[in-house]
């Protein structure tokens, strides 16, 4: 999965030279912020701790006043559903956040391998993020 992350950096432009906006600054657990750039964002949500996190992203004071958290790389036991994420221990989400007209969310969760419904411009989720950041 590192890797995976590593490469998804250098393609994806918010990503790469995005500006940086932290969020929820509060919550000791779970470190997120929004990278944007060229009328693309990405929001990135890691959990720090050995625990199961939840948070609530409140993307309207970003200007997203309905989005959608289209997954591009997520732990296996990671879920997102409209604003609210479900991190695995130290789990991570990494997810475009596509603006709606209708300002309501969708709901996405992403597994290991062998789960279906993956098409071609996913990532695929094969492993865990590595306790040592190595792989």
């Amino acid at each position: 999965l590192y890797k995976k992350v590593l490469a998804l950096r250098h393609t994806n432009q918010a990503l790469l030279e995005g500006s940086y906006t932290a969020l929820n600054e509060d919550d000791p657990n779970v470190m997120s912020y929004l990278r944007r750039s060229k009328g693309k964002a990405v929001l990135v949500a890691l959990n720090m701790s050995a625990s199961p996190q939840k948070a609530i992203f409140n993307l309207s004071q970003q200007g997203f006043d309905g989005a959608i958290l289209k997954p591009l790389i997520a732990s296996s036991e990671t879920s997102a559903r409209g604003s609210e994420v479900t991190l695995e221990a130290f789990g991570l989400l990494i997810a475009e956040i596509n603006p709606t007209k209708s300002g309501g969310g969708t709901q996405s969760r992403r597994r290991g391998a062998g789960s279906g419904g993956l098409e071609a411009h996913d990532l695929c989720l094969e492993s865990e993020v590595p306790r040592d950041g190595r792989e």
